[in-house]
């Protein structure tokens, strides 16, 4: 009667070491995420002499790209276009986030 309750708690910490191996591997694989990135391009209105030349506008585009990778890194590789850049006298903003 021993014998056979130690072979099934032996059975049971296979099943149970196999089963948290096999979590450990699905949850460390790389994956394709979808970064989409938003680009919002402002101008100010441009006023020469008292007389507004061109509108105030804004444009806004978008875009995505797939990257596989870790969870963690895809973010990282996503997030870093973040920010404002000046050109000229405009203002570009870029947001970029990733979608699974």
């Amino acid at each position: 009667m021993i014998q056979l309750i130690n072979q099934n708690l032996v059975k049971m910490k296979k099943v149970l070491l196999f089963g948290s191996l096999s979590l450990l591997l699905f949850a460390s694989c790389k994956k394709d995420y979808t970064c989409e990135c938003t680009f919002t391009t402002f101008t100010p209105a441009e006023i020469a002499g008292g007389w507004e030349i061109s509108p105030e506008s804004t444009v806004t585009t978008s875009s995505s790209t797939v990257i596989n990778g870790k969870k963690d890194n895809v973010k990282t590789s996503c997030e870093s276009s973040n920010g404002n850049v000046a050109l000229g006298s405009s203002i570009v903003t870029t947001a970029c986030s990733i979608k699974e």
